[in-house]
């Protein structure tokens, strides 16, 4: 399977996926048995070459946020119109570093000992008892291993969908060594991200704090694109490293070749009094222990030396500087485009408002229905690895955590029901138990119990990596 990216798994996504070797009829036929996971395999039709990670232009969502203050309608509209105008800080969300309400993974601290090469700092990480969690038996399985390190005994209270956790301690059950238990993680190079991605969250609030977000300044970094007008599809893998050390692009930028491809440059005083770039040209660096970094020429620089000795990581920034490769860049600010909106009164919360379809695309916004609740539709486009949830923080003006939103919701859900004469004790206890059966659930799997049986050709029978397929409109 080849794709552009992946999708969020708590949202009802689509995208394309190209798949090499098997028949249409056989994946039609996976439906019968993607269907009971909620997923679905449609709008076939042949491709000449597989699809490359970053290759999109871009997201499409439509979100619905309830319960919106009681504000006009105009202020609501307004504060849409100026986020699309000026854009938000293009901060990496929670998604980025595995936050979710179910995992407890320290994946920036992991990472941080995986990118020192701190192979047993990473495993101890790894599996070290959090303080809370959806299920005990995570703990407890965590507290028998930090007490016994009997990785038998702690697998077999460890959950299911601890999955990084269940690959470590049955690497270590068969006698790999703490590196090889460490890298045979799933997402260990997730983790590696997750540190280097909150490196560059910090920094870009340090560029935000020293110098506003109203115009680039001398010594930025910017992307310049040069004649090329398609300023949309040359950003759009720029969170990739996609040039080498001495500048050559290594990625062909919306289809144009390596000539016309942006280049780094730094802004001077005069490009500042020429007003030759926007806010949104000026970039920042990726780095890693892994490519050579290209830093701002002012005091952000220093903020990103100061966090990364802090941390011990100067080495690893030194081993960098013998690469090839350069660093990638990402936008400080990102805009969303097609941006569309209106709110939505109701009474009920169990009405289903999420039909977006007959959303128009126009910024002034509108409004329907008639209630004493109101919920706010937004449908917009991001350019690729850039995150939607950030881009409701600002809107919001709230935390956007997954844990934080569940809490939320719980206590904005209790004063609904208890302002329409519900027994909102008992529901709130309904939605409790409802959680806890689908944390049982993630336990559970069809295959339990099942001897496996080996495939006959192993390259185009493998229908359960088709799990995560789901169908696209035919536009990319």
């Amino acid at each position: 399977l080849s794709l552009a990216g992946l999708k969020d798994k708590s949202g009802v996504t689509e995208q394309e996926v190209v798949v090499n070797g098997v028949s249409p009829l056989r994946l039609l036929a996976q439906n019968q048995v993607l269907g009971l996971s909620g997923s679905l395999v449609g709008n076939l039709e042949y491709t000449s070459k597989p699809l490359k990670y970053g290759e999109h232009g871009g997201n499409h969502f439509t979100v619905l946020l309830r319960h919106i203050s009681h504000r006009s309608k105009e202020s609501v509209f307004d504060l849409v119109k100026g986020l699309e105008r000026s854009g938000f800080v293009n901060y990496f969300g929670h998604q980025r570093f595995g936050n979710t309400a179910a995992s407890m993974m320290p994946s920036i601290e992991v990472g941080k000992h995986l990118s020192k090469q701190d192979w047993s700092a990473a495993l101890y990480a790894t599996m070290r008892a959090p303080i809370s969690a959806c299920n005990p038996d995570e703990i407890k399985a965590k507290q028998l291993f930090e007490e016994t390190k009997d990785a038998q005994a702690a697998l077999k209270w460890m959950p299911q969908y601890c999955h990084d956790e269940r690959v470590l301690l049955d690497s270590l059950k068969r006698g790999m060594s703490h590196k090889e238990a460490v890298l045979s993680m799933p997402h260990a190079r997730m983790f590696k991200l997750a540190y280097w991605s909150r490196v560059w969250n910090i920094v870009a609030s340090e560029r935000v704090r020293m110098y506003g977000v109203d115009q680039p300044v001398e010594g930025d970094l910017v992307f310049d694109v040069g004649n090329v007008s398609d300023t949309d599809n040359i950003l759009s893998p720029s969170h990739l490293s996609s040039f080498t050390r001495e500048g050559r692009s290594t990625w062909r930028f919306g289809g144009h070749d390596a000539v016309s491809a942006p280049e780094i440059r730094t802004v001077t005083a005069d490009d500042v009094k020429q007003k030759r770039y926007s806010i949104t040209d000026v970039v920042l660096p990726v780095v890693d222990g892994d490519v050579f970094a290209v830093y701002p020429s002012h005091k952000v620089t220093k903020a990103l030396k100061r966090l990364i000795k802090a941390d011990g990581m100067i080495q690893v920034l030194k081993e960098g500087e013998k690469s090839r490769q350069r660093c990638a860049f990402r936008p400080l600010i990102s805009r969303a485009r097609n941006v569309s909106c209106r709110l939505v009164h109701y009474n009920d919360r169990d009405t289903d408002l999420n039909d977006l379809d007959d959303v128009p695309y126009r910024t002034e916004g509108s409004v329907t229905g008639s209630g004493k609740w109101t919920a706010l539709q937004l449908s917009f486009i991001l350019p690729p690895s850039c995150y939607a949830t950030m881009l409701l923080r600002e809107i919001m003006k709230l935390s956007t955590h997954p844990s934080d939103q569940f809490r939320l919701r719980l206590q904005l859900e209790a004063e609904e029901d208890k302002q329409s004469g519900l027994k909102w004790q008992s529901r709130l206890k309904t939605l409790m138990e409802n959680r806890l059966q689908f944390q049982e659930s993630q336990q559970w799997s069809p295959t339990q119990g099942q001897k496996k049986k080996r495939p006959r050709d192993r390259k185009d029978s493998e229908p359960g990596s088709m799990s995560k397929v789901s169908p696209k409109p035919n536009s990319q």
